[in-house]
Protein backbone atom coordinates (compact mmCIF):
# COMPACT_ATOMS: atom_id res chain seq x y z
CA UNK A 1 0.00 0.00 0.00
CA UNK A 2 1.42 3.65 -0.79
CA UNK A 3 2.18 5.82 1.39
CA UNK A 4 -1.29 7.95 1.47
CA UNK A 5 -1.31 11.95 1.36
CA UNK A 6 -1.00 13.49 4.95
CA UNK A 7 -2.92 16.40 5.83
CA UNK A 8 -2.24 17.66 9.50
CA UNK A 9 -4.81 18.11 11.38
CA UNK A 10 -3.33 21.72 12.87
CA UNK A 11 -2.71 23.17 8.96
CA UNK A 12 -6.32 24.39 8.87
CA UNK A 13 -5.82 26.48 11.55
CA UNK A 14 -2.37 27.68 10.64
CA UNK A 15 -3.77 28.84 7.39
CA UNK A 16 -6.48 30.81 8.97
CA UNK A 17 -4.12 32.37 11.08
CA UNK A 18 -1.61 33.38 8.23
CA UNK A 19 -4.72 34.31 6.29
CA UNK A 20 -6.10 36.69 9.13
CA UNK A 21 -3.06 38.32 9.64
CA UNK A 22 -2.66 38.74 5.80
CA UNK A 23 -5.57 40.83 5.68
CA UNK A 24 -5.16 42.92 8.10
CA UNK A 25 -4.93 46.62 7.37
CA UNK A 26 -1.89 47.98 8.14
CA UNK A 27 0.02 44.49 8.28
CA UNK A 28 2.22 43.38 5.51
CA UNK A 29 1.33 40.02 3.57
CA UNK A 30 3.26 37.10 4.72
CA UNK A 31 3.97 33.83 2.90
CA UNK A 32 1.84 30.56 3.97
CA UNK A 33 3.82 28.36 5.79
CA UNK A 34 5.29 24.94 4.41
CA UNK A 35 4.12 22.10 5.61
CA UNK A 36 7.19 20.89 7.77
CA UNK A 37 6.40 24.60 9.79
CA UNK A 38 2.65 23.13 9.81
CA UNK A 39 3.50 19.92 11.34
CA UNK A 40 7.37 19.56 12.54
CA UNK A 41 6.77 15.85 13.49
CA UNK A 42 4.76 14.98 10.47
CA UNK A 43 6.68 11.46 8.68
CA UNK A 44 4.43 11.96 5.27
CA UNK A 45 6.27 10.35 2.81
CA UNK A 46 8.84 8.50 4.69
CA UNK A 47 9.28 4.80 5.49
CA UNK A 48 10.09 3.20 8.72
CA UNK A 49 11.04 -0.72 9.34
CA UNK A 50 9.80 -2.02 13.23
CA UNK A 51 11.10 -4.78 14.15
CA UNK A 52 9.07 -7.38 16.91
CA UNK A 53 6.03 -4.82 15.92
CA UNK A 54 3.64 -7.89 15.59
CA UNK A 55 2.79 -6.91 18.97
CA UNK A 56 3.62 -5.11 22.69
CA UNK A 57 5.98 -1.84 22.08
CA UNK A 58 6.64 -2.29 19.01
CA UNK A 59 2.83 -2.73 17.87
CA UNK A 60 1.87 0.49 19.53
CA UNK A 61 5.86 2.19 17.72
CA UNK A 62 4.31 0.87 14.70
CA UNK A 63 0.99 2.68 14.18
CA UNK A 64 2.46 5.48 16.24
CA UNK A 65 4.65 6.40 13.47
CA UNK A 66 2.31 5.11 10.68
CA UNK A 67 -0.34 7.73 12.14
CA UNK A 68 2.40 10.41 11.88
CA UNK A 69 2.27 9.48 8.31
CA UNK A 70 5.28 7.24 7.87
CA UNK A 71 5.03 4.16 5.35
CA UNK A 72 5.51 1.21 8.26
CA UNK A 73 6.89 -1.95 7.39
CA UNK A 74 5.96 -4.51 10.00
CA UNK A 75 8.48 -7.03 11.03
CA UNK A 76 8.59 -9.79 13.03
CA UNK A 77 9.78 -13.23 13.02
CA UNK A 78 6.19 -14.72 11.53
CA UNK A 79 4.63 -13.77 8.02
CA UNK A 80 0.86 -14.56 9.51
CA UNK A 81 1.50 -12.17 12.75
CA UNK A 82 2.76 -9.40 10.82
CA UNK A 83 0.14 -9.58 8.24
CA UNK A 84 -2.00 -8.81 11.08
CA UNK A 85 -0.75 -5.81 12.46
CA UNK A 86 -0.82 -4.11 8.99
CA UNK A 87 -4.19 -5.20 7.72
CA UNK A 88 -5.23 -3.83 10.99
CA UNK A 89 -3.30 -0.25 10.37
CA UNK A 90 -4.48 -0.79 7.06
CA UNK A 91 -8.25 -0.68 8.16
CA UNK A 92 -7.48 2.22 10.25
CA UNK A 93 -6.68 4.05 6.90
CA UNK A 94 -2.81 3.87 7.79
CA UNK A 95 -0.04 3.31 5.35
CA UNK A 96 1.31 -0.67 5.97
CA UNK A 97 3.37 -3.71 4.79
CA UNK A 98 4.19 -6.77 6.48
CA UNK A 99 7.55 -8.35 5.69
CA UNK A 100 8.88 -11.23 8.27
CA UNK A 101 12.18 -11.08 9.48
CA UNK A 102 14.51 -13.34 12.15
CA UNK A 103 17.15 -10.61 13.09
CA UNK A 104 18.88 -13.31 14.58
CA UNK A 105 19.31 -14.74 11.06
CA UNK A 106 22.30 -12.76 8.54
CA UNK A 107 20.40 -14.51 5.76
CA UNK A 108 17.07 -12.45 6.72
CA UNK A 109 18.79 -9.55 7.43
CA UNK A 110 20.08 -8.81 3.76
CA UNK A 111 17.01 -10.11 2.69
CA UNK A 112 15.05 -7.58 4.47
CA UNK A 113 17.67 -4.73 3.18
CA UNK A 114 17.31 -5.76 -0.21
CA UNK A 115 13.22 -5.80 -0.16
CA UNK A 116 13.68 -1.99 1.13
CA UNK A 117 16.07 -1.14 -1.37
CA UNK A 118 13.58 -2.51 -4.36
CA UNK A 119 10.16 -1.82 -2.99
CA UNK A 120 11.24 1.86 -1.53
CA UNK A 121 14.17 2.65 -2.88
CA UNK A 122 15.63 3.01 0.99
CA UNK A 123 14.83 3.27 4.37
CA UNK A 124 14.63 6.70 6.80
CA UNK A 125 13.67 5.03 10.22
CA UNK A 126 14.60 1.76 11.76
CA UNK A 127 13.68 0.85 15.36
CA UNK A 128 15.11 -1.83 16.55
CA UNK A 129 12.87 -3.55 19.18
CA UNK A 130 12.55 -7.41 18.95
CA UNK A 131 13.90 -9.28 21.66
CA UNK A 132 14.62 -12.58 23.37
CA UNK A 133 14.45 -12.16 27.40
CA UNK A 134 15.14 -15.68 28.78
CA UNK A 135 14.15 -15.97 32.37
CA UNK A 136 17.15 -17.86 33.99
CA UNK A 137 20.34 -16.91 35.97
CA UNK A 138 23.51 -16.25 34.38
CA UNK A 139 24.51 -19.59 35.63
CA UNK A 140 21.67 -21.41 34.22
CA UNK A 141 22.03 -19.90 31.00
CA UNK A 142 23.79 -22.89 28.63
CA UNK A 143 26.09 -21.92 25.89
CA UNK A 144 23.42 -22.69 23.09
CA UNK A 145 20.86 -20.42 24.51
CA UNK A 146 23.42 -17.80 24.74
CA UNK A 147 24.37 -17.74 21.44
CA UNK A 148 20.91 -17.85 20.48
CA UNK A 149 19.74 -14.47 22.24
CA UNK A 150 23.18 -12.91 21.43
CA UNK A 151 21.92 -13.26 17.47
CA UNK A 152 19.28 -11.53 18.46
CA UNK A 153 19.67 -9.24 21.16
CA UNK A 154 22.89 -7.44 19.99
CA UNK A 155 24.26 -9.57 16.60
CA UNK A 156 20.77 -8.63 15.09
CA UNK A 157 20.80 -5.09 16.30
CA UNK A 158 24.08 -4.77 15.25
CA UNK A 159 24.38 -6.04 11.50
CA UNK A 160 20.71 -4.91 10.57
CA UNK A 161 21.67 -1.10 11.85
CA UNK A 162 24.61 -1.54 9.32
CA UNK A 163 22.19 -2.67 6.44
CA UNK A 164 19.99 0.59 7.04
CA UNK A 165 22.67 2.75 7.38
CA UNK A 166 23.37 2.21 4.03
CA UNK A 167 20.07 3.17 2.72
CA UNK A 168 19.36 5.92 4.54
CA UNK A 169 23.29 7.20 3.65
CA UNK A 170 21.69 6.76 0.14
CA UNK A 171 18.39 8.91 0.97
CA UNK A 172 20.11 11.79 2.56
CA UNK A 173 19.94 10.04 5.92
CA UNK A 174 17.33 9.15 8.49
CA UNK A 175 17.31 7.47 12.38
CA UNK A 176 17.94 4.43 14.01
CA UNK A 177 16.22 4.09 17.60
CA UNK A 178 17.53 1.11 19.61
CA UNK A 179 15.07 -0.22 22.33
CA UNK A 180 16.84 -0.57 25.68
CA UNK A 181 16.01 -1.19 29.09
CA UNK A 182 15.97 0.10 32.42
CA UNK A 183 17.69 -3.63 32.74
CA UNK A 184 20.64 -2.15 31.54
CA UNK A 185 21.35 -0.06 34.70
CA UNK A 186 19.48 -2.01 36.98
CA UNK A 187 20.23 -5.98 35.82
CA UNK A 188 17.31 -8.36 36.97
CA UNK A 189 18.57 -11.21 38.46
CA UNK A 190 16.66 -14.10 36.67
CA UNK A 191 17.11 -11.34 33.24
CA UNK A 192 21.06 -11.62 33.53
CA UNK A 193 21.57 -12.37 29.72
CA UNK A 194 19.08 -9.84 28.94
CA UNK A 195 20.31 -7.30 31.35
CA UNK A 196 23.77 -7.74 30.34
CA UNK A 197 23.21 -7.37 26.66
CA UNK A 198 20.91 -4.14 26.96
CA UNK A 199 23.81 -2.81 28.45
CA UNK A 200 25.98 -3.70 25.74
CA UNK A 201 23.26 -2.13 23.26
CA UNK A 202 24.01 1.05 24.64
CA UNK A 203 27.38 1.08 24.53
CA UNK A 204 26.77 0.36 20.33
CA UNK A 205 24.79 2.71 20.15
CA UNK A 206 27.32 5.37 21.34
CA UNK A 207 29.78 3.92 18.91
CA UNK A 208 27.09 4.02 16.06
CA UNK A 209 26.61 7.73 17.04
CA UNK A 210 30.02 8.56 16.66
CA UNK A 211 30.06 6.86 13.26
CA UNK A 212 27.25 7.70 11.28
CA UNK A 213 26.45 11.38 12.89
CA UNK A 214 28.31 12.83 9.71
CA UNK A 215 26.30 10.85 7.54
CA UNK A 216 23.42 12.58 9.10
CA UNK A 217 21.93 9.34 10.37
Amino acid sequence: MSPPEHTPASACTVDAAASARSDAPGLPAEAAPSAAARDPFGLAGKVALVTGSSQGIGRATARVLAQAGAHVVISSRKQEACAQVAAELQAEGLSAEAAACHIGRMEDIAQTAARLRARHGGLDILVNNAVLSPWRTIDATDPALFAKTVDVDLRGYWFLSVEAAKLMTARGGGSIVNISSLAALHPERMLGLYSTLKTALIGMSRALDMLLTARTV
